[in-house]
C-alpha cells in the first residue's frame, strides 16, 4: 500500500490508531524480511508500545510505502530517527521519524507469535546499528 498516493497524510496516524484498538492483518509483498517473514505470508500488527532493537516494525517510509523491517536502533539529529533494515536487505533503510511507525509485527503466518523477539535477533540488530553508526561517522570524517 502506498500511503503517499492515498491522498491523506493522516492515514499513517489512522492505521496506528487502529493497531491500538485491534491488531491489523496484512499480506506481505517482497522478500526483504525472508526467511523470518516470507513473501506472500500474512502478518499481524499491534500497537508498538516501547521499541527495542530487533523488533519488527510496520512503518510508512519516505515514499509512502508500508514496510515491515527490523528496528536496529535510533538516534537524535534534527529529531529522533529510527534505523531499520530488512533481514535479507543489503543496506539500512532511510531513517524514519517515530511518527511513521504504524505498529509492531507480533505474529506471522507459519511462524506464530513473534513476541518476544529471540535474543540473537536483538543482538544482531544492535551489532548492525553499531556498524551503521560507524559508517556515518566515517562518512562525516572523510
Amino acid at each position: 500500500m502506498n500511503v503517499a498516493t492515498a491522498g491523506h497524510e493522516g492515514i499513517v496516524a489512522a492505521l496506528a490508531a487502529w493497531t491500538r484498538e485491534a491488531p491489523l492483518e496484512l499480506e506481505l509483498r517482497g522478500g526483504s524480511m525472508a526467511p523470518a517473514l516470507p513473501e506472500g505470508g500474512r502478518i499481524r500488527v499491534a500497537a508498538p508500545g516501547r521499541l527495542w532493537p530487533g523488533d519488527i516494525l510496520l512503518v510508512a517510509d519516505a515514499d509512502g510505502q508500508l514496510v515491515a523491517h527490523r528496528l536496529l536502533g535510533s538516534y537524535r539529529r534534527h529529531g529522533r530517527r529510527l534505523v531499520l533494515r530488512g533481514d535479507a536487505a543489503p543496506a539500512c533503510d532511510a531513517p524514519v521519524a517515530p511518527t511513521r511507525v504504524i505498529g509492531r509485527v507480533v505474529w506471522a503466518e507459519g511462524r506464530g507469535a513473534l513476541v518476544p523477539v529471540p535474543l540473537r535477533d536483538r543482538l544482531r540488530a544492535v551489532a548492525s546499528f553499531a556498524a551503521f553508526l560507524a559508517s556515518r561517522v566515517r562518512a562525516r570524517l572523510a
